[in-house]
């Protein structure tokens, strides 16, 4: 008997130890992941439009009125609404980028693909900040026509929340929502890329989605360890994929007024 008790002792060490190593493993590696960050916040300070913070402008756009309740869009909208949103360029201008770490993270290039555009990423932002921080843009003058929004990777973003925000900017802007991606335990992603397709569906080439999840499945060598942050090969990978997208936004405004 002690000997069977030995060896199953044994056994339970051994598993243990395979357990702690593993997740040694997959945890993110932290140095890495600073020193990413540390490397993109000396970029970004080397940059001639270092980080736009609200305020650093003239205001030129007042605050639009918030309708309440939910936009009811599941028919899409209308021709007329449609064709009554302006054609802007794909340029520094006419861009913002609000967002967390990852939007951070790749500051320095999506500046250096789109000189004079606002960034405003910081660490653990999440979505229960963002109404008041689009205010704060609004007024600053520094909410331009195309808006990325990345925060899916802190917290549940819901359908609501979403539609707070699509009032906040009014019919004139376009909002381009970018997924999240993560590790197993990042529950609350998969909700919010959920989230927001549902929006893209519900606000037809008013909510568009940057599909960074979809992006970092096909290249997760372009990823730190923690699964969530681009490393250098990922930003551009990252700055392809807004691109993308924006692009799809200003095709789409061309065509409408085309057709009004």
């Amino acid at each position: 008997m002690k000997v069977v008790f030995a060896v199953l002792a044994t056994v339970a060490v051994f598993l243990w130890a395979a357990v702690f190593v593993a997740a040694l493993w997959l945890a993110p590696d932290n140095t890495s992941l600073e020193d990413g960050f540390a490397r993109e916040e000396h970029r970004s300070a080397q940059h001639p439009g270092a980080k736009a913070k609200p305020g650093g402008q003239k205001q030129r756009a007042k605050a639009p009125k918030a309708n309440p309740g939910r936009h009811k869009t599941e028919k899409g909208e209308s021709a007329s609404a449609s064709a009554a949103r302006p054609q802007a360029e794909v340029k520094g201008e006419n861009i913002t980028v609000i967002g967390d770490s990852v939007i951070a993270m790749v500051d320095s290039a999506i500046k250096a693909k789109w000189p004079g555009v606002v960034v405003d990423g910081e660490k653990n932002r999440s979505c229960f900040v963002i109404d008041a921080l689009l205010q704060k843009h609004i007024a600053a003058g520094t909410l331009r026509h195309y808006v990325v929004l990345g925060v899916a990777n802190n917290g549940p973003i819901t359908p609501e929340k979403i539609d707070g925000w699509v009032n906040a900017l009014g019919p004139q802007r376009v909002l381009i929502l970018v997924t999240g991606h993560g590790t197993a335990r990042t529950t609350w992603i998969p909700k919010a890329n959920a989230a927001i397709a549902d929006a893209v569906k519900r606000y037809p080439n008013r909510v568009l989605a940057a599909d960074w999840f979809s992006v970092a499945e096909a290249h997760p060598e372009g990823l730190y360890r923690d699964r969530t942050h681009p490393n250098p090969a990922g930003t551009a990978l990252f700055v392809n994929e807004v691109e993308r997208v924006l692009t799809q936004a200003a095709d789409f405004a061309a065509s409408a007024q085309k057709a009004h």
